[in-house]
């Protein structure tokens, strides 16, 4: 699977040279800890790799210990929190530090990836879209790192287009009824950044829901906002 062809045709004679024979319960731990390498190219193809491995009913239970284990490495690599600060000139020049200094955000990108995998492939059943939406709405969508809050935002909608016509029933309530809340203004100045990055990205959720809504429906909702 590697982008460059000579390198992918190469692995392929290594791969067919060694004989290994793919075993799920011996192979899946070693390709979701691939999800976090340090290299792209390798998050990319790891991320592939698990989805291709999870897709079907048979994979149920295997496909739920992988989620939780990429929910783990996702709040393992969070950035450490720094000290409290009164001043906001010294907050924001710690979060900016901070953010420079966020050496795990490629595992958390990573992950972002592998979701993105997992819902593109028709790996997430019912069940499983409901969680992983619920994660990145809690979590993902509102990341303090740049490119792995765009990659968060990327596999929601994934997941929104896994959901299919069934999108509305299932994830719109739980977008709209994020999108109410107000958060309290004596809340932590990260806290309050998280929280409008997050609703930044669910309004993205919410034009691609309404696409699956029925024709009359959507213009009701359009006409009523």
């Amino acid at each position: 699977c590697d982008v460059d062809e000579p390198l992918a045709d190469m692995a392929d004679s290594l791969w067919y040279r060694y004989g290994h024979k793919l075993e799920l319960s011996a192979d899946l731990p070693a390709l979701v800890d691939l999800v976090g390498s340090q290299y792209v190219d390798m998050r990319v193809m790891a991320s592939i790799a698990v989805a291709k491995l999870l897709i079907g009913q048979e994979r149920t239970a295997e496909r739920n210990q992988a989620i939780a284990k990429l929910f783990k490495m996702y709040l393992d690599n969070l950035p450490k929190k720094e000290e409290v600060n009164t001043n906001r000139v010294v907050r924001r020049q710690r979060q900016a530090k901070a953010a420079l200094a966020d050496n795990n955000f490629s595992t958390r990108e990573g992950v972002a990836l592998a979701l993105s995998q997992l819902a593109k492939n028709g790996a997430l059943a019912g069940k499983d879209i409901v969680l992983v939406f619920t994660f990145l709405a809690a979590r993902g969508l509102g990341d303090v790192h740049d490119e792995v809050r765009g990659k968060m935002a990327t596999t929601a909608v994934a997941v929104v287009d896994a959901a299919g016509p069934k999108a509305p029933e299932t994830l719109l309530p739980m977008i709209e009824s994020q999108l109410q809340r107000v958060p309290d203004k004596e809340e932590k100045e990260e806290v309050l950044v998280h929280f409008d990055r997050t609703h930044e990205n669910l309004v993205v959720c919410l034009g691609t829901v309404a696409s699956y809504l029925p024709e009359e429906q959507g213009e009701k909702r359009a006409g009523g906002r």
